[in-house]
């Protein structure tokens, strides 16, 4: 199982994300990178036995036996607060 949250940040570019079971694609500027956390216990380790994770994952941690992936969220200047605001853990 995998939660997440995002985390905003104020950003000219674009960005959305697709999730399929421990699979996530996240959709920059129209460029997909996917990223798969099947064999992935958690970011970042002591021992650097995983490869780093792409920027737009910020943390990955194992609590409950789900993993809690928090994600970087890009939101316009101008965006309404729940937008930039607010953002709670939620099952994907």
């Amino acid at each position: 199982m995998i939660q997440i949250k995002y985390s905003p940040q104020c950003s000219d570019k674009t960005i959305s994300y697709q999730f399929q079971g421990d699979k996530i694609t996240a959709i920059i500027d129209g460029e997909p990178q996917t990223v798969d956390l099947s064999n992935i216990s958690q970011y970042p380790t002591k021992e650097r036995q995983t490869p780093d994770p792409p920027f737009f994952i910020l943390s990955v941690r194992v609590v409950d036996e789900a993993k809690r992936v928090e994600l970087l969220k890009f939101h316009r200047v101008d965006a309404p607060e729940n937008e930039r605001f607010g953002f709670e853990w939620e099952e994907v």
